[in-house]
Parts: C-alpha cells; structure tokens; sequence
C-alpha cells in the first residue's frame, strides 16, 4: 500500500478489537434487556477468545519466524501488532469484569445470586456443599497429578481444568480435574442461589487428593493457537473427508496463546503450573469472570418467566401463501432475513425434493443449522432420484467437523458431494432448481448473502434473491460446473464472481464515479458489508474521496479506512450498527438516479473474500427491489440510536442514542406490511458472530512460514490430557521467565 495514504489506515487488529468494544458497550447499555445484555458479554468473550485463536496464533508464529513479514496496511512488524493487542485486551479485561460484576448485582433483585466463597465455608454451609460434591461430582470426575519428573502433560484448549497445588512428603506437585463436561453452576439453598461448579469442586479438592495437602486451587481456561494452514488434497479420488478429520483432531494441541485463571495465585504456583503445563509462553489473564463456555447460555435461559428481561418476541413476516418458486416466476423476490422467514425458502426446498417436476438441484453450503432442514431436504432429493449437485465447504473455519458431518450424510444419500477447491475457500451462496414441466424447463436461482443456515436466519441480517432470469440460471451453471470440476468459475455477465473478476468490477464501479466527480457531476459510492481491509479497494477509495465522490460505509467489524483525514478521505463516512440483530448483508451502490447500480454479495471488501474465495454478487436489475436496497441502506445511515460513528483516529463514537434504531423501525415497516407471522420463538441463546469475517489472513504474497509440525497424538485419555516428553526443569528457586509475548516486544524495541 501506497505509504502517502497511510495515515488514513488503521490497524485490522486494533480494528476488530474496537469492534468488540462495540459489542462490550451493548453489554453496558441499559436500554438492552438484563439478560441480552449478559449474552453480549458473552458474545465478547466467545470473539476475544476466537480472535485469540487465529489472528494471535498466527502472528506469533510470524514472529518467531522474524522473516521481514509486515503488514501491507501499516507497515507494523507482527511484534508490533502483538504488543498493541495485548496492551488493549489487559486495558479492556478490568471493564469487561467490571460490567459482568454490575450485570450479576442487577440479576441479584430477581433472586438470582452467584455464591462466591471467596474463604472456605464452615459449619452447615461447609457441611452441604460436601453433600452435593459428594453426591453429584466426586464420581464423575477423573483428577490427574503431575509431579515434577512427570511428563508434561497438554492440556485441551477450550476446557475448564481446575489445578491444585499439592504438597506432599515426596515434595510438590499440579492436581488437575477437567470439569467442563459438568453443569457451568450448581444450584443451592432452593435453586435460588448457585454457585460455580469449578468452585464448588476447588473447595472439596482435598477429597480428590486424599494424599496430598492442597495449598491453593485455581481454575483454568487455555486458548490454543487456530493456525492449522490446512490445504488437504483435492486430486481426484482422494479422501478429503477423512484428511480434513485428521487435521480436525490436532487443532486442540496446537501452541497455548492465551491462559486464563480464576484468579490470582503465589508466585510459586504460578510458576509451577505455567512451566509444567507448558504455558508460560502464553498471555496470561486473570479474570473474575466464569470460565466454563457453558455458563453463559445456562444464565441466559434460566430467566425466561421474566419477559421484561429480554427482547420483546419477534414473529418474522411470512409469506407463504402462494409458494415461493411460482412467485419468483412471476417477479424476482427479496427475502430480508429475520424481518422476513427463511421458511419460504425452506418450503421451497422442501417441496423441491419431493415435486416430480423438479429434475435436478444445485447449492453451495457454508455454515448449517443443526439437525438441518437444507441438508434434510437435499438428501430427501437424492433418495427421489433427483440429480443433486452440493460443493461443501470443509474449512469454514470451526465449523469444519459439522461439514464433515453434513457431507458424509449427503454422500451416503446419493448427492454428489464435492468439498471445495485447492487453495480457495467457496463462500458463495447459490442455490439453481430445474424444472420440467409442459414439455419446457423453467429454471430458478437464488443468490443470497447469508448462510443456508436456520438457526441464524432468526439472528443474522442477510439477502436472499430468488429468480427466474434465464442470464443468472446460465451464469450460475457455469459455476456449478466450474466447481464440479473444482475449478476457478469462468467471467459471467448477471453474476460476478470472485478471485477473478469482484474485486476488478467493485474498482470499476468506484472509476465510474471518479470519472463523474470530474465531470462535476454528482457522484456516489455506498457499501454495506461486515469488513474493509483490502489494500487495492482502500486506495480506490481515498482515491475517489479526493476526487470529491461522495462515499458512505457500513463497516460492523474490520474496518481500515479512517474517514474524516484531512486531505485524504474528507469526503468518507463510515458507521457500525451493533445491535439486537447481527448484521452480515452486503450491499454495493455506485451512482444515483439513471446512473444507479446495486448489487447484494456474499463477499466483504476484503483481500481473502476479493483474492481467495469463491463468491458471488448479482446486480439488482429490477427497480423495486433495488429501492428496497436502497431504502435499507439510507434508513441504517439515518440511525442515531445505535449506530457509532468512526472518527478520524479510529475511534467510534454514538451518533446520539436518540430516536428509534433502524432494526426496530424495520421491525415495525415489516409487521405494517404483512398480517402473517410465523410464531415467536422463545428466547434462546443467540448464535454468536462468525469469527472469520473479522479476522483475515496475511496476504497470500507476504512469505507466510509454516507452522511447525505437530507430533501424532496418542488416544486420548477419560480425562483428555495426552502427555509430552520434556525435561525437568531446576526448581529450587522459580526463575524470572519472559513469555514470548514480552521476549518478542523486548526485541522488536531493541531493534528500533
């Protein structure tokens, strides 16, 4: 990237951190309901730890590489990104703490109080607690000790462990006991009040250790690195179910990039437990915040009586009464999930598998609901005799053991099954039905932004196009075909398809309104995706700002293009909507009147969705549905409830937290405009954020070193620990040890 316009570029890192913040602030806001605003907070920790996972694995292993790589946006050596990422998260941690501790006393008015124990209970109290670890806990637990000539053992990434430390006539050692497949809380005195089951098991270790003394118990949480550089074989006959499952099973032991503690501990168990559970090269971070993954969703549906401490239901519109394939035959038709029902389109494939006029079906899948109707409904096809066609794709990061799944119980229905392409993933959401009927074939096509996904339809923001254009039925075959073949798709004309060609017409439609600004014309450019980061589209766009084009930007994550630089990008607006719904549609404008041109795409501005994916944008040729795009869009940058406005450094501010934000206008525009609804769910734990619209990959032309490889695991063990050969350590006196973050940061400023 050109270093003149640097200064109008901020950091992908600090970017998506500062979206958590977004999404931490709805966790402190209290016009949210009590308990949506704990699932936001619950929300902030799912994406810190998954961003942990894969950005900070990843440039830790660039770091030690020290091969040169940086950042193509801001120049910053991967140390520097290191250091500017764990000062924010150590900075955010105490206010993430602080909003759970104020959350928890607001709950306490509905009778629900978390028992902390911070000194051990006595008398009847004490007397209990042993009762209920007695009777529920003390048989299902399998502890493990360490001692120090022990190997060392790995400790799963994700589980809940509590560690002891032990003290014996043989010298020291780490009790362990995995806990996570236990209830996150335990309920007592009534069920009114609860306390953490790790708690509860910490305060009765002595009885999981009778030959030890336990000196101190802390509970742990380790985040191990996501950066499996996956590319299994796609040759022709190769089993790349069975060799993605492989590298499946090896994700849980890679390196430890973060380790989180219940609390504080001496400085000798510190140690003890860090170097001989091989985490010490870890970020380390104490937190009062409960540590099971379960815990959170377990709170969240235990107050469903109290509807005022929730969102209000929302029954989304439901026009069903004349199926969706004859409407689209008719007109084309925009689905805007979750103001529309996905249940159309569900029908429709439904009723698809079992139509004898339909001859054949075609889709791509990304992400799946559990137990999913998609996947249902085309294996329903296949047993029909319909020809069914499905490219799935493995690596959509962790969601790869529930496509290997989905993929295996296609096969095994008659589908043919095709798992992606070498080197790039197939993000693209398409969906071609044939039908034969009176001699003739009328052919449908669906284009969408947003995953075949049931579950998330009800949460997400997305597009769903559906058309009869025999162009977008041709264009959308090619790239079946090409897929079929596991090949690049060919240039086509209704759609746009990227590695080869997106990123090259989103250029040309910004040139367009280049070329109208110096013709002093009015000139516009508009994008509505989840995150902008793409070097070639940043400099496009200061480019415009400085010919005078008018240019508006809803980012919800990743955005690296700062608005407002003098001189630079005067003319660029930027928001982000954080909000009850999480928005994923992706919307392309340029022009205005005559000259107006939209699109809806699965694709976001950013280098790994433009360069190495497969995706697709269909531009919008009926004017209805266009305004309705439009109209969508204007309305989200009119919010001033929830929006936040990005400023010149990055930050983000409200707009104001006045008046009605736009999801709930939309809301109420779409209960106006239909009388049917589908019946309101009740409440559940919403799906989180998929992570990998925020977090990109370096660039595929910065020298990316592999990582090391990982020793074959054994079988795991009832207790899910594996054991690793290493040395013992002198342990006479505990040594100042700097983990990699520090040993990398010490570095990279004595280099400067």
């Amino acid at each position: 990237m050109r270093k003149d316009i640097r200064a109008a570029v901020c950091s992908r890192e600090l970017s998506w951190l500062r979206f958590n913040t977004r999404v931490l602030e709805q966790a402190e806001d209290e016009r949210v309901p009590l308990m949506e605003r704990f699932m936001f907070r619950s929300i902030w920790s799912a994406n810190l730890d998954e961003f942990c996972r894969t950005r900070i694995g990843k440039l830790l292993t660039l770091s030690l590489s020290d091969n040169g790589v940086r950042d193509v946006r801001t120049g910053m050596h991967p140390s520097e990104q290191l250091e500017r990422i764990s000062g924010h998260i150590l900075t955010e941690l105490p206010r993430a703490d602080r909003a759970f501790i104020s959350l928890e006393k607001e709950l306490e008015a509905f009778g629900v109080k978390r028992l902390r124990y911070d000194e051990a209970p006595a008398g009847a109290e004490a007397d209990m607690l042993t009762e209920i670890f007695d009777r529920e806990y003390l048989g299902r637990l399998s502890p493990v000790i360490v001692a120090p000539d022990d190997d060392r053992p790995v400790v799963r990434g994700g589980r809940l462990y509590v560690l002891c430390h032990l003290e014996s006539q043989n010298g020291w050692a780490i009790g362990l006991a995995d806990c996570t497949d236990l209830p996150p809380a335990t309920p007592v005195n009534g069920g009114n009040e609860y306390i953490l089951t790790d708690r509860l098991i910490a305060l009765s270790a002595g009885k999981l250790f009778p030959e030890h003394t336990v000196t101190e118990t802390v509970s742990l949480r380790v985040t191990r690195s996501a950066f499996l550089d996956v590319e299994p074989a796609y040759d022709e006959g190769a089993d790349t179910i069975g060799l993605m499952s492989n590298f499946m099973d090896s994700r849980e032991i890679l390196i430890a990039v973060c380790t989180q503690l219940s609390a504080e501990v001496s400085p000798l168990f510190r140690y003890h437990l860090l170097e001989r559970l091989s985490l010490d090269d870890s970020l380390i971070l104490v937190t009062g915040t409960p540590l099971h993954p379960g815990f959170f969703p377990q709170l969240y549906s235990r107050m469903k009586s109290e509807k005022e401490l929730y969102y209000s239901d929302y029954a989304p519109a439901l026009n069903d009464a004349v199926p969706l394939a004859e409407m689209a035959r008719e007109r084309d038709v925009l689905l805007c999930y979750p103001y529309d029902s996905m249940e159309p389109f569900l029908q429709m494939l439904e009723q698809a598998a079992a139509d004898s006029r339909v001859t054949s079906i075609k889709m791509t899948l990304y992400r799946l609901a559990d137990d999913s109707r998609i996947v249902s409904a085309l294996c329903a096809a296949a047993r029909a005799g319909k020809r069914v066609f499905v490219c799935i794709e493995l690596r959509a990061r962790f969601s790869e053991c529930d496509n290997i799944s989905a993929a295996r119980e296609l096969a095994a229905a008659g589908c043919r099954v095709v798992c992606g392409i070498q080197n790039y993933k197939v993000h693209s959401k398409l969906c071609r039905i044939d039908f034969y009927e009176n001699g003739g074939t009328f052919r449908l096509t669906q284009i969408g932004t947003g995953n075949y996904n049931e579950s998330t339809a009800q949460h997400y923001t997305d597009f769903s196009f559906v058309t009869c254009d025999p162009d977008a039925a041709a264009d959308a075959d090619r790239v079946f075909d090409a897929l079929a073949r596991q090949e690049l798709p060919p240039r086509t004309g209704a759609l746009t398809t990227s590695p080869s060609f997106l990123k090259s017409r989103i250029l040309s439609l910004i040139d367009m309104e280049i070329a109208a600004a110096n013709a002093g014309e009015p000139a516009y450019f508009g994008a509505k995706v989840n995150g902008l980061s793409d070097p070639d589209i940043i400099e496009k766009l200061v480019e415009a700002s400085c010919a005078g084009v008018r240019t508006e930007l809803i980012v919800r994550g990743i955005c690296c293009i700062k608005p407002g630089v003098p001189g630079l990008t005067d003319n660029i607006t930027v928001i982000s909507i954080v909000d009850r719904f999480l928005e994923h549609g992706r919307i392309y404008i340029s022009g205005s009147g005559t000259r107006r041109i939209v699109y809806i795409s699965s694709a976001d501005l950013m280098t790994r969705n433009l360069d190495r994916r497969v995706e697709a944008a269909v531009r919008i040729s009926d004017a209805g549905i266009a305004d309705r795009l439009c109209d969508y869009f204007a309305g989200q940058m009119s919010d001033t409830a929830n929006s936040r406005v990005m400023r010149a450094d990055g930050s983000y501010s409200f707009a104001s937290r006045h008046g009605k934000s736009s999801q709930q206008t939309f809301m109420e525009r779409f209960e106006q405009h239909t009388g049917h609804h589908e019946p309101a769910p009740a409440p559940e734990q919403p799906s989180f954020p998929e992570p990998e619209p925020v977090i990109e990959d370096i660039p595929a032309a910065e020298p990316v070193p592999a990582i090391e490889e990982t020793p074959a695991a054994e079988p795991a063990a009832e207790n899910l620990l594996e054991t690793v050969p290493a040395e013992q350590p002198e342990l006479s006196a505990p040594p100042v040890k700097k983990s990699i973050f520090r040993r990398i940061i010490d570095f990279f400023r004595r280099k400067k």
